[in-house]
């Protein structure tokens, strides 16, 4: 807050909200205008915001692992570090580490260069060893465990793939034409390479091919280490991690599922796709990545058991049958012997032998290395955002990128693969530990690591192949459920397709570079046809008003909320402009102006102008400005101009260069400056409209005249909403401010000693900052948040006393009235009434300007308050004229009588004679409060001040005593009678010389009361006496408003009767026949020029029939013929559009047909542009007889009963109106409205909805819980036949026309066609029923991917039936087909709505039974 501005400092605020407490909350401040929150609620406020960032759900990383925000720890308490913790820990991730290690080194050689795989798992384990160690030492993740990633294993498989070809083409050997890694053992013999005969044949090339593939395989392994390792230090140095979100989601997940897929091939070919060996092997292995990923029980026990259970029965089932490891079917369960390769080696046979190195073959990994580089920097990303989501540390992903980056230096010098965090050995770790803070886990796996690596890896030839399977399947299924079957839940269908596609090119290709190709492929197209279908715009056009920030009078708003419906357009372009939105834009907005033209729909409600809002806009393309050329022209055409907002310099010389612009009022800074410009031009046209009306009748030219002078002296007219809550001077407690156009400034936020300002003439703009000038002579200034005009009350947060809020600029040279706080509780003492009047428009115009805030210009079909009392105003002197109080009568004039003023307006009259008389002092030049002519150091110049008001004709109103010969010139007559409350007073004073103070007071007499001839006096005394039940001789309040009521026909409100009783008389509770007779004479004044309007109304609205007939009618319509036929002149056209603009309440759509008899008092009486002149003085006579308004609680009942009679009355008066409903609504008088109807209640479920339910929701009832449980048994049922039918009788898994035979084929095929009709009819019944429900249509039912599933499940079946014809092609056709029923297995993924876990599981069956039967059966 502004010290300045008396507002309480932020330091003191915090000193009072921690007393009490032991130390008081710290509190920083920043440039001095910001406070910072204290230590400890920022520190509540981190730890809300993570509670929150963990309850969105749960963080997924690129190996599989589900990473649950909330779930640090698991659940249980630190312990306390310890050695035998840290040993357990050690060796169990070693263990992990070098089955890994193993796996990764035979990924990396295949079949055909088995001889160095050890050099491959001697490379992976030196980068678990050096990764491990430096990462134990240094990074800020204590239980941190380093080493190689199954990610960048895959990628140097395919490098040394590709290497070993070219070297081969190189030395011009043959090289099988595929990796027989798909190769069953039953299929034959592999092909020999380099090996037996092959190598005798080709001795000297096979020699050199290996010394070419080791060295060049190290070399490729070292430059991938090397790039990477520049890339994770770069990226942590200069924060470029944030640049991988660019890559596409889907194409990541693709990419990873593609590994997955691999992984698990990988995993059956070790295990030879032997079904004994692979299936114990995937049963373990995926089992306990869930264990792992759900975290079931303590990983100290659960892994060791899991991994060495298995083998440990494998041994003891070996040596119990009297075999050992050499015998010929122990052999089919373990590798082939892999010896030793000292750790120098690498060294040895790559800079030791460098011409051996082969550059050429190295090219050729190029395309993969560039996917490769992108994968693995993500994959190391979500590695640590996932430690820091599972386990409770903070990671300075920046530090550790670098880290990483130092630690692959080290892998490179020693020719090992890249290595990073592993999240999953984090994890065991930190679960093992019990902690988060113990380095020793860490440090005892490297141990084991290195010594490893510098002795021996023999000890792998005890492992049997189901063993580093199990390690795959563990390893690959996360990439399973979480890339290829989660990516499913928050990807569209099209992006997860995507993914399926890729994955399908990668299968069939048996390449990632291909599928990386597709990937790119598809992402450009899905960019591409999404970007054009994008809209260019940030909502759809619509036709509508939208308002500038300036704040205007009620019905100036109104009117321009109408026209503006129909002549704005308002366009928010968004982003980079392409062709393609641009032409579907183009053709709505064409489309538009060419249909108004069509349609031959009036000028006047034609679109006029379109602008384009260029605030979120990025630019366009030469296409989009050419097509914007040719609107331009075709708008043109139509009268229909085009502005362009948020136009900077740059983007103007872009728009010029273009010819889209050409003037200079094309180009707007921002969108209020357009809409301004456009309000303004449509005020001037509305005014061009008004004086139309003004010429209909000499009795309009008259009100408008009284409106404008009345604007013109005081600012009240739309505060003080009837006559007695005006009632005394308002200038006894207000005061003048004067201000200057850009120089003065109101005020600065956080000022506590400001008033309240209500804007006489000028405007003021309120900024949210200010430019800073200090330097910059051409500095620019922000958009106003809002640009009140005269009739707006400014600063009304002082009536809540709260701080100013913004700064507040004049921007035109004007006038304010404002009030002090002593001046306010003078006027709150002694004019109640007044103080309540004021306070309630200050609160309403508060809720307007919020709803202004919104810029949307919202439909307001209810009439302002202004011309409401107007309304009631008119129907009130037709009450008064239904007892003849306005004919002139022939006892009228000498014979009349002319009751007296009430005091308080005698009062008043003389008071306003001695402020505007000629004998008072000349004025004071206002100065501001300090010194005069003193400047504000910020430059602008604070608003002038005085004592009194400043007065129009340079008379200050001091005190002093009126000499007898004092005059009141003519000029100041009128503004003498409106200071002392007597308005729509018609004078011509022109050739008098002045008047006295007898002769004003006299003319003041004649203004405020109504003569009453000799039997209006009979008739209102005979009134008087009926009335007067106790014949007291005067009237009590009730007896007062049964007599108005009687003899006007019409009720006044309660507070009205009470204010022109109080002006008579102090006693409020007696009321004598002379003072009834000027209060009657009073109220008929005051009503008088409403009559008028009433007739002249009436006149133009009577069709050709006498006035006299006419004058009370205010149910007709005002019709386009009844214009002209009061003024010829109009045509047509000219009298439906004054019609239109007058018809804003149903948004001219009555217009052509008549108008409302509402409709035309707000026509007629519409405000032309304000012309408000200077404020007048401060009355000179301080001592004025007030008496404050009190209730009279004895009839408090009888006013409200008062006050329903009126509300009644008022209803019945408009009661024919077209819109009555429209006319009262949002007023003080609205109708009641009509008991809110209850909803129907909801009828029973129809057939469908219930069958829906059934088959859908097992909640929804019993017999749906009983078939889901059945259903889910069918299919578990279903499942396990077609998994085990190849393998028990895999020749009848190959037979076509099973149907035909009778034996064991024709069991399976029966089989299967049973279970197939189910599903059918189950798919058949749930399709009819999809749209039962209203939330689904049948065509979402359709291509929801589960559903897809299930159609590609059944159709197989009935395609066999088509395609078995016994031939070689429906053979293979056959086999294709029966591959696609493996989508049952997703049908499990339907138990998911009873557990999560059946869904992933079964896509972890579906890919891996998928890979066996295209490969082996």
């Amino acid at each position: 807050l502004d010290p300045g501005g008396g507002a309480m400092k932020g330091a003191e605020v915090a000193k009072e909200v921690a007393e009490g407490e032991p130390e008081p909350q710290e509190v920083v401040a920043n440039n001095g205008d910001q406070t910072l929150l204290p230590k400890e609620l920022a520190r509540s406020l981190e730890r809300t915001i993570t509670l929150k960032r963990g309850a969105i759900g749960p963080v997924r990383t690129d190996d599989g692992d589900s990473v649950d925000g909330g779930a640090h720890g698991h659940g249980h308490a630190p312990k306390k570090p310890s050695v035998l913790a840290a040993l357990a820990s050690g060796l169990i991730n070693y263990l992990l580490m070098f089955g890994l290690c193993c796996a990764y080194g035979m990924i990396m050689f295949d079949d055909y260069n088995a001889q160095h795989r050890a050099l491959g798992v001697k490379m992976n384990l030196c980068t678990a060893w050096v990764v491990g160690l430096l990462l134990s030492l240094f990074c800020n993740v204590r239980v941190a465990i380093g080493g190689p990633d199954l990610n960048p294993v895959v990628f140097l498989a395919g490098f040394v793939s590709n290497m070993a070809k070219e070297i081969a083409s190189q030395l011009e050997l043959e090289y099988p034409s595929a990796r027989r890694l798909a190769a069953a053992p039953s299929s034959g013999p592999a092909v020999e390479w380099c090996i037996g005969a092959h190598k005798q044949a080709h001795l000297a090339e096979c020699l050199d091919y290996h010394e070419q593939l080791r060295a060049t395989t190290i070399f490729a392994v070292a430059a991938s280490s090397a790039v990477l390792g520049l890339l994770f230090f770069l990226s942590g140095r200069f924060n470029f991690t944030r640049y991988a979100s660019y890559v596409p989601t889907c194409v990541m997940e693709a990419f990873l599922s593609c590994v997955g897929y691999k992984v698990f091939t990988y995993a059956l070919h070790f295990s030879n796709y032997d079904v004994k060996q692979f299936i114990p092997a995937a049963c373990v292995g995926v089992p306990l990545y869930f264990i792992k990923a759900y975290h079931i029980g303590n990983p100290a026990l659960v892994i060791p058991l899991m991994l060495f259970i298995p083998l440990g029965l494998f041994y003891i089932g070996v040596y119990a049958s009297g075999k050992n490891l050499e015998h010929e079917t122990v052999k089919e369960w373990m590798f082939p012997q892999m010896e030793n390769v000292p750790f120098w080696a690498v060294w040895e046979w790559s800079i030791g032998n460098p011409s051996k190195i082969n550059f050429q073959a190295w090219l050729k990994t190029m395309p993969h290395l560039a996917v490769m580089i992108v994968v693995c920097f993500i994959d190391c990303l979500l590695k640590l955002l996932g430690t820091e989501g599972k386990l409770p540390v903070k990671v300075d992903k920046d530090r550790e990128m670098q880290l990483f980056g130092a630690c692959n230096l080290f892998t490179t010098l020693s020719g090992s693969s890249v290595g990073y965090m592993q999240l999953k050995f984090n994890v065991i770790n930190a679960g093992i530990l019990g902690n988060v803070e113990d380095r020793r886990g860490g440090l005892a796996y490297t141990a084991l690591c290195a010594i490893t690596w510098f002795w021996t890896i023999e000890h792998f030839n005890f492992l049997p192949r189901f063993f580093l399977s199990t390690l795959l399947f563990f390893a690959g299924a996360g990439f399973v459920c979480e890339n290829l079957w989660g990516s499913r839940k928050y990807l569209s269908l099209g992006e997860w397709f995507q993914i399926l596609i890729i994955l399908a090119v990668f299968i069939i290709a048996k390449d990632l570079l291909y599928a990386v190709l597709v990937g790119i492929l598809l992402t450009c197209a899905d960019f591409i046809l999404t970007y054009a279908r994008v809209p260019c715009v940030v909502e759809q056009p619509v036709r509508r008003a939208e308002l500038s920030c300036v704040r205007r009078a009620p019905m100036v708003q109104r009117t321009l909320n109408h026209v503006l419906n129909s002549w704005l357009l308002v366009v928010r372009l968004k982003g980079f402009i392409f062709f393609a939105s641009a032409q579907t834009l183009v053709a709505q907005i064409r489309e538009m102006i060419e249909s108004e033209a069509r349609d031959e729909v009036p000028t006047y409600k034609r679109l006029r102008f379109v602008i384009f809002d260029c605030a979120v806009m990025d630019g366009m393309d030469a296409s989009t400005a050419k097509i914007l050329r040719k609107l331009k022209s075709e708008a043109a055409t139509h009268k229909v101009s085009i502005l362009w907002t948020h136009v900077d310099k740059q983007l103007e010389d872009r728009l010029r260069h273009q010819e889209l612009v050409q003037g200079e009022e094309q180009t707007f800074a921002d969108t209020d400056e357009a809409l301004h410009s456009i309000e303004e031009h449509i005020l001037s046209y509305q005014a061009s409209v008004n004086e139309r009306w003004v010429r209909l009748n000499p009795t309009f030219a008259l009100q408008q005249r009284f409106v404008v002078a009345r604007q013109g002296f005081e600012p009240f007219a739309d505060v003080f909403s009837d006559d007695c809550s005006r009632h005394g001077c308002p200038w006894r407690y207000c005061s003048g401010v004067a201000m200057q156009q850009y120089s003065t400034l109101l005020w600065t936020p956080g000022q506590m000693d400001v008033g309240l300002f209500l804007v006489h003439s000028g405007s003021v703009a309120l900024f949210q900052d200010l430019p800073d000038l200090l330097g910059e002579s051409h500095a620019s200034w922000p958009s106003p948040v809002a640009v009140y005009t005269p009739g707006w009350f400014l600063n009304r947060e002082s009536l809540l006393f709260q701080p100013t809020r913004y700064y507040a600029v004049a921007l035109e040279d004007g006038e304010l009235v404002t009030w002090s706080r002593e001046e306010w509780r003078l006027m709150d003492r002694e004019r109640p009434r007044m103080a309540s009047e004021i306070a309630r428009s200050v609160m309403k115009q508060q809720a307007a300007d919020t709803a202004h805030s919104g810029r949307n210009g919202k439909k307001e079909n209810f009439l302002p308050e202004t011309m409401f009392n107007k309304l009631r105003a008119i129907n009130a002197a037709r009450a008064l004229a239904s007892v003849n109080l306005y004919e002139v009568s022939s006892d009228r004039g000498a014979q009349s009588t002319l009751p007296p003023m009430p005091p308080t307006l005698q009062h008043d009259v003389r008071t306003a004679f001695a402020t505007f008389c000629d004998a008072g002092p000349v004025a004071r030049k206002p100065e501001p409060s300090g010194q005069s002519g003193q400047e504000r150091e910020d430059g602008f110049a604070p608003p002038t001040r005085s004592n009194s008001m400043p007065c129009g004709d340079g008379h200050d109103a001091g005190a002093g005593v009126v000499p007898d010969d004092a005059k009141l010139p003519p000029d100041r007559v009128v503004d003498a009678l409106m200071f002392a409350g007597i308005f729509n007073t018609p004078l011509s004073l022109t050739d008098s010389p002045g008047l006295s103070m007898q002769e004003f007071f006299d003319l003041a007499h004649e203004a405020a009361m109504l003569r009453l001839g000799n039997a209006q006096v009979e008739q209102l005394t005979r009134c008087f006496e009926e009335a007067d039940e106790d014949k007291s001789g005067s009237l009590d309040l009730t007896e007062l408003a049964d007599t108005l009521t009687s003899v006007f026909s019409h009720k006044l409100e309660p507070e009205e009767i009470e204010a022109l009783i109080t002006e008579w008389t102090e006693d409020t509770k007696k009321l004598d026949v002379d003072k009834f007779l000027g209060l009657t004479s009073r109220l008929a004044r005051i009503r008088e020029q409403d009559w008028q309007l009433l007739q002249g109304l009436a006149e133009m609205m009577s069709e050709g029939s006498a006035p006299s007939e006419a004058k009370y009618s205010m149910t007709k319509t005002l019709t386009s013929e009844m214009l002209m036929q009061v003024a010829p002149d109009l045509t047509e056209e000219k009298a439906v559009e004054m019609l239109w603009f007058a018809d804003w309440r149903s948004g001219g759509k009555r217009s052509e047909k008549g108008i409302s008899f509402c409709d035309v008092v707000c026509a007629v009486l519409q405000p032309p542009l304000r012309r408000a002149g200077r404020l007048p003085p401060r009355p000179r006579e301080h001592q004025i007889d007030v008496r404050e308004h009190k209730a009279v609680p004895a009839h408090v009942e009888k006013l409200n009963k008062l006050a329903e009679a009126e509300e009644h009355n008022m209803k019945t008066f408009l009661s024919h109106s077209q819109d009555s409903k429209l006319l009262f609504q949002g007023t003080g008088i609205d109708e009641k409205d009509e008991a809110d109807k209850e909803d129907e209640e909801a009828g029973p479920l129809s057939c469908r909805q219930r069958i829906h339910l059934l088959l859908e929701d097992p909640t929804s009832s019993v017999p749906a819980q009983f078939l889901w449980m059945f259903m889910g048994m069918f299919i578990m049922v279903s499942v396990f036949v077609m998994v085990i039918q190849p393998l028990a009788s895999p020749d009848s898994w190959a037979q076509t026309n099973a149907w035909e035979d009778t034996g064991e084929a024709f069991f399976w095929w029966a089989f299967e066609a049973f279970v197939t009709v189910v599903f059918t009819l189950e798919y058949l019944l749930r399709l009819s029923v999809a749209n039962a429900m209203g939330t689904q249509t049948t065509i979402g039912f359709i291509v929801e991917p589960m559903n897809l599933c299930d159609l590609v499940a059944i159709l197989p079946f009935y395609v066999e039936l088509l395609v078995s014809d016994g031939t070689s092609t429906g053979f293979k056709m056959l086999r294709i087909v029966r591959l696609l029923r493996l989508t049952r297995i997703t049908r499990i993924s339907r138990l998911a709505k009873k557990h999560p876990l059946f869904g992933p599981v079964a896509a972890v069956m579906l890919v891996i039974w998928f890979i066996y039967l295209k490969t082996a059966a």
